[in-house]
């Protein structure tokens, strides 16, 4: 029964917490500043009476709009090229294992949504 465990664990920490974790930052990062708009965001800063100079506001329109969507895209292409299947010890898990904990990864993606 321990085995059992132990090797779904194996799993579940190979495949689903990086990919989940990076998909979403990069859609949360995309979502609040593409679509919600980086000047909405100035103006809720504004409103909680946070008072940042020109050269803030330009620091973070750089970091929020260009240097972390792009830290966060080259980071998760980097992570699905060097996909490496799940293993366990020297055994690899069959490719019906890797697809079904890929949907998983999806899965928590979308009810997190």
């Amino acid at each position: 029964m321990v085995k059992i465990w132990s090797i779904k664990l194996a799993i579940s920490t190979n495949l689903n917490t990086n990919r989940s974790l990076l998909l979403l930052a990069l859609m949360e990062v995309t979502l609040l500043m593409y679509i919600y708009g980086f000047r909405n965001v100035l103006k809720n800063l504004e409103e909680m009476k946070i008072r940042l100079s020109s050269l803030s506001k330009f620091y973070w329109l750089v970091n929020w709009l260009v240097v972390t969507p792009a830290v966060l895209a080259f980071i998760t292409i980097v992570t699905w090229i060097n996909f490496t299947p799940c293993y366990y010890g020297d055994y690899v898990f069959p490719s019906w294992v890797q697809v079904n904990y890929f949907f998983n990864t999806l899965h928590s993606i979308k009810c997190s949504y």
